[in-house]
């Protein structure tokens, strides 16, 4: 009888399913290296695919914005990293003090840029979290009693009552 061998050709990669390589992907992704169309597109479906595996059930209009809108703040946040990033290796080769001033306004502008998108990125992700929150509703019954509920007319037939006149 032959014995079974493992193929070297064959990795455990193969036999995973979408899913798990997807959530794999998905939580190795850290961003994009480059800065193109491409590398964008790439951006766009994992950043879409990770925010919408965070709402349970079909996303309302909002939530669909809220992604969008973080989506977009993101890559705008990668951007100007990327061009600070460039504008730092000029900073370093420029000679002329002149050039240097001008480029390390250009740095400023984008660090100051970038600050800015992630401070709106903090805000848009509360508001994400506040449109994902899911409604809790207690179980009939199990809720916290509250204050006994009067109607009007009862209020007003124990006035007597209070005021200490048999009426």
């Amino acid at each position: 009888m032959s014995e079974l061998r493992a193929d070297p050709r064959v990795s455990s990669a193969d036999f995973e399913s979408s899913a798990a390589r997807r959530r794999r992907t998905l939580a190795t992704y850290t961003g994009p290296r480059k800065v193109g169309p491409d590398s964008r597109r790439e951006f766009i479906r994992f950043r879409r695919a990770g925010y919408l595996a965070r709402i349970s059930g079909e996303p309302t209009n909002r939530q669909r914005l809220l992604v969008d809108q973080l989506i977009d703040n993101e890559w705008e946040t990668h951007l100007c990293d990327h061009r600070a990033a460039l504008a730092m290796a000029k900073l370093a080769a420029a000679e002329d003090p002149a050039a240097k001033r001008e480029v390390n306004k250009d740095v400023k502008f984008e660090r100051t840029m970038a600050e800015r998108y992630r401070h709106m990125r903090l805000l848009l992700e509360r508001d994400f979290a506040a449109a994902t929150k899911r409604p809790t509703a207690l179980p009939a019954g199990k809720g916290k009693p509250g204050p006994v509920q009067t109607t009007l007319e009862e209020q007003l037939a124990l006035l007597p009552q209070r005021d200490g006149s048999g009426e």
